[in-house]
């Protein structure tokens, strides 16, 4: 099921949406590592990280960053590059500043939290006092911590149905397919053109291969085209992309688990599932910390349940690079605080509420956001520009 249309205006401009990381301490060093600042709008993390691979002649895996910034927002984020120049880079959706020196990559684990700065627009009073409440019972009790939509950008144009779940079912071709040949509204440019191309002539490698633009598509056809292999095919994708595809089969369990363990409540439309959160406190489960699905993981009832209402147990995640580590069902946002709703500058009429918090790593920002606007209704006004 495709996701809902947002019923409230968020990053209306850019600046409606601000998020800054915070790392944990560390050593500054004087290692092989130059340590930067990048602050972007309008691109992802990994599109710049592959820029600036391009731009200053570093391999991609020599840059490393603690966490992954999605392009819909202001974001000033940490990264490191083995060997990176002593010099900035500005580029029209990002710049990228020295600031010191580690002795090593960075890692997951460096994120303290991210500190946002949040304006929900396009309310009417009502509904901006119903925001503030809302947000101060958040302030008491967390919220259902899943995993947002931006996770699941590889299930774009998919129906729901997921590449990593496709691979470590052993259908490495319907994992390929999914990946390269599922074409979605969304799609623009060379992007739209070679996806419907491959979803029009899927199997006809040779045609395919004299057909397509040169692409990164291009040369995983190619290896089919000579004979190769569908695993072969899968990977020459984009090692970036593959761990993707990896990491939103985890969060998708991980999400079937909460939601089965909420069981019923007010809900927002989802990419891959709907998701569904509590009022008020949560039960005892609030407190619980479930492994991500992986072959390793320690026996869970919520994981068990989860990973068996999806036909897979941990021999098939064996062979699979999933990463490991525990993730609350509930989060709890720190230093939250909401200011009275205020009149909207930019929409006449209506009115904004502005919020600013903390959250710790890999905990979503947007889903708060659902959590406090999972009923309110777009305006005639605002439904009407979109038409």
């Amino acid at each position: 099921m495709p996701p809902q249309v947002p019923p409230v205006k968020l990053k209306q401009i850019p600046d409606d949406f601000l998020v800054e990381e915070v790392l944990r301490p560390m050593d500054a060093g004087s290692g092989t590592y130059r340590l930067y600042r990048l602050t972007k709008t309008g691109v992802d993390t990994l599109e710049a990280a592959r820029a600036l691979s391009r731009v200053w002649k570093v391999p991609r895996g020599d840059i490393s960053f603690a966490g992954l910034k999605d392009r819909h927002a202001r974001t000033v984020q940490a990264v490191a590059i083995r060997k990176g120049p002593d010099q900035t880079h500005n580029e029209p959706r990002f710049q990228i500043v020295p600031t010191g020196r580690l002795d090593r990559a960075l890692r997951p684990g460096d994120l303290l939290e991210n500190r946002f700065k949040l304006r929900v627009r396009d309310l009417s009073k009502e509904e901006g006092e119903r925001v503030a409440a809302r947000v101060r019972d958040v302030a008491e009790h967390g919220f259902a911590n899943y995993y947002d939509d931006q996770r699941f950008g590889s299930a774009r144009g998919t129906s729901g149905l997921l590449v990593g779940e496709a691979l470590v079912t052993g259908d490495v071709e319907g994992a390929l397919r999914l990946a390269l040949a599922s074409p979605s509204a969304a799609d623009r440019g060379r992007v739209k053109v070679v996806r419907q191309l491959l979803s029009r002539r899927w199997g006809q490698w040779g045609e395919l291969a004299r057909a397509l633009p040169p692409s990164p598509e291009k040369k995983v056809i190619a290896a089919l085209a000579a004979g190769g292999s569908f695993e072969e095919a899968y990977g020459r994708i984009d090692r970036d992309l593959r761990s993707l595809h990896l990491s939103a089969l985890q969060a998708a369990i991980f999400n079937d688990g909460l939601r089965n363990t909420i069981g019923s409540g007010p809900a927002h439309t989802g990419m891959v599932g709907a998701y569904v959160f509590y009022d008020g406190a949560p039960g005892s489960w609030g407190e619980e910390r479930v492994p991500l699905a992986e072959a390793r993981a320690e026996p869970h009832a919520i994981l068990d349940a989860a990973l068996a209402a999806r036909g897979i147990d941990r021999d098939m995640l064996v062979d699979h690079a999933l990463r490991r580590g525990l993730r609350g069902l509930v989060t709890h946002p720190t230093n939250l605080v909401v200011q009275r709703p205020q009149r909207d500058d930019r929409n006449k009429g209506r009115t904004m509420v502005g919020l600013s918090f903390g959250l710790g790593s890999g905990s979503y920002a947007t889903m708060l956001i659902k959590r406090i606007t999972y009923d309110l209704k777009p305006t005639e006004r605002s439904r009407r520009r979109r038409t």
